[in-house]
């Protein structure tokens, strides 16, 4: 069982065809290998590291014996699980009903979220995964908000320049699922969620 401090993970089912579909990121807000610890048996997901970083990691039969035994770690773990189900719902919507721009915006702000920084390390294949379109239309995208000024980037790297603007061209789907994470973990001034995070040992 991993907890990610400044790693970006994702959760993804590859296909038989070689597709990839992501079914969730994880930061420092969350943990990767939860059903393993919560339901004693291994997830069919795959867990790829997008942006390199350190994280806590833990024996999950350790992690499941202080999952029984605090209500405090339990309470906060149930808590994660709904937000997670809430985003993995408005994910479907947000692919529906928005475009390939404000799902870019969307997910850039989701990553710097994550990882505590305006800084993304992510290429546009990786975004174009997060999203499930083509790589072309993300770096149409790209392109699109480093022109009017919101992000510069390179290869395997995006830097968030104006967060406010790209704020306000991403959907309501990113403000839906920062209000439910943000719950748990308040904002500072700037903006940005600051994930308290104690490893299990420490709760």
């Amino acid at each position: 069982t991993y907890f990610p401090i400044d790693a970006l993970v994702s959760l993804s089912f590859i296909l038989k065809n070689g597709y990839i579909a992501e079914l969730q990121q994880i930061g420092r807000e969350g943990v990767v290998g939860l059903p393993d610890f919560i339901e004693q048996k291994a997830s069919q997901a795959t867990a790829m590291v997008q942006s390199a970083g350190s994280a806590y990691r833990i024996k999950a039969d350790v992690v499941n014996d202080i999952f029984a035994r605090s209500q405090q770690f339990r309470r906060t773990t149930l808590q994660y699980m709904q937000a997670v189900m809430l985003e993995a719902s408005q994910n479907v919507i947000c692919s529906r009903f928005h475009s390939i721009s404000q799902q870019c915006c969307r997910s850039l702000l989701a990553a710097a979220d994550r990882t505590g920084s305006q800084t993304v390390y992510l290429t546009h294949e990786q975004l174009a995964v997060t999203i499930g379109c083509r790589r072309e239309a993300v770096s149409l995208a790209a392109r699109q908000l480093q022109l009017a000024g919101i992000i510069h980037y390179n290869y395997g790297k995006i830097i968030i320049l104006d967060r406010k603007a790209i704020e306000a061209r991403a959907c309501e789907c990113y403000r839906s699922v920062y209000k439910a994470f943000s719950i748990f973990f308040p904002p500072d001034d700037a903006g940005v969620i600051h994930y308290h995070h104690k490893s299990p040992a420490e709760t």
